[in-house]
């Protein structure tokens, strides 16, 4: 009885400091949780990173509550050393130490990448822009792609739309690339790292078998209406439609019909061409 009496009295210093600890640990990690979520709206950080009001409350919440998991997780060590749990707290420190000498290089990694998302964002604003001034979106009357009327139903990307979000993609692409090599988790970052060189090396590829299909479908336009144009002007349509003998409504239109054929022979080998 003596000795479990002296063992408490040595341990209970220990016990109680440990206590002390992990109730301050709760406490700052309260504080630092509510800072992170006022300060997170302060500067409407959820709006920006979110789609809608639920999703900017949920990164919110988010970013609070990993605030406090990692001040707690700060103090755990300690506590634990304190019960004497040395084969809990021996680990853990080892843990600790590395997730926090990791930090810095994940904050400079998403500063990094924060950054290239504004330098994209601000790129994509200013050609889409500068397309919209060129009104290069009457390309699409000209070669015959403006299709149906668009609807609040089925709205329709512009070419300036289009060309926005292409160049945003390929300005962030070396942002994302030089995010992960400072993050240096090999096991993640090679393969990724690998994944967006290549594709960083076939955009300009791409970038010359798109225009290559825009200049088919344009000489496509131009020739499938002379085409058309002239066999109406020879009036073989009619002739043809004469000789078919069959109802107005139902008529064969031989130059609408080669027009068309003319169109997609054209386009498919500018396609093959191109890829």
């Amino acid at each position: 009885m003596n000795d479990f009496t002296d063992q408490l009295s040595r341990s209970l210093p220990d016990i109680l400091m440990g206590i002390v600890f992990l109730v301050i640990a709760l406490v700052l990690g309260y504080v630092v949780k509510t800072l992170i979520v006022k300060g997170t709206r302060r500067l409407k950080l959820g709006r920006k990173l979110g789609d809608n009001a639920e999703d900017a409350r949920n990164i919110t919440e988010l970013l609070g509550k990993l605030g406090f998991i990692i001040t707690v997780l700060f103090f755990l060590p300690g506590i634990f050393d304190r019960f004497g749990l040395s084969t809990i707290s021996d680990p853990l420190t080892g843990m600790v130490s590395t997730f926090f000498g990791f930090i810095p290089r994940l904050i400079g990694a998403g500063l990094l990448l924060f950054f290239g998302f504004v330098v994209a964002k601000v790129v994509q604003q200013l050609f889409k822009a500068f397309l919209q001034r060129m009104r290069v979106d009457r390309l699409k009357e000209k070669m015959g792609m403006e299709g149906r009327r668009p609807t609040d139903e089925t709205p329709t990307l512009s070419i300036a739309d289009l060309g926005g979000k292409i160049l945003y993609v390929v300005v962030l692409i070396p942002f994302i690339i030089a995010a992960l090599e400072i993050l240096n988790i090999r096991t993640i970052t090679e393969p990724a790292i690998a994944m967006l060189n290549n594709i960083t090396a076939i955009i300009p590829q791409l970038i010359a078998a798109g225009v290559l299909i825009l200049l088919g479908v344009f000489i496509a336009k131009v020739i499938g209406d002379l085409v058309e144009n002239l066999i109406n002007g020879f009036g073989l349509s009619r002739r043809v439609a004469d000789a078919m003998d069959e109802p107005k409504i139902t008529r064969f239109n031989l130059a609408k019909t080669t027009g068309v054929i003319v169109k997609a022979l054209i386009i498919l080998f500018f396609t093959v061409q191109a890829f």
